[in-house]
């Protein structure tokens, strides 16, 4: 599931005139983990992959139930968005990963769509 719209300008914002990016660092509130934990189990961090292949990324969670109250997780890719889980997988495939060198970011997300502060993330070369 390709993750869209999941930063908005709010109406304060375009009434001050503030650009999009300023509007979305406006609106991306963290919250504490509270002892909830994201863990990347796979790929391992400085992994090579064949471009042209998919990327799965699989997870490990601690004291975080997913979909209940909206809990989800959120997938990054070098700072970007990317795809956004809202069953109970433990695993997203990342298709399309041009080559290259990739920061792959995972975060726990409530119910609001408020990222957890701490996540994980991995380094992951695409050839």
């Amino acid at each position: 599931m390709l993750l869209l719209g999941l930063f908005v300008s709010t109406p304060k914002a375009v009434a001050r005139g503030d650009s999009a990016e300023e509007s979305e660092a406006e609106e991306q509130v963290r919250i504490p983990n509270n002892g909830a934990v994201i863990r990347i189990v796979s790929p391992a961090d400085g992994s090579v992959c064949p471009a042209g292949m998919e990327v799965e990324i699989c997870v490990e969670l601690e004291l975080f139930a997913l979909g209940h109250a909206g809990n989800h997780w959120h997938i990054s890719v070098d700072g970007e968005p990317w795809s956004m889980i809202i069953d109970d997988r433990l695993n997203e495939v990342l298709y399309g990963l041009a080559p290259g060198e990739h920061l792959i970011e995972v975060l726990l997300a409530d119910g609001e769509h408020r990222d957890l502060e701490e996540g994980d993330a991995v380094v992951v070369a695409v050839q």
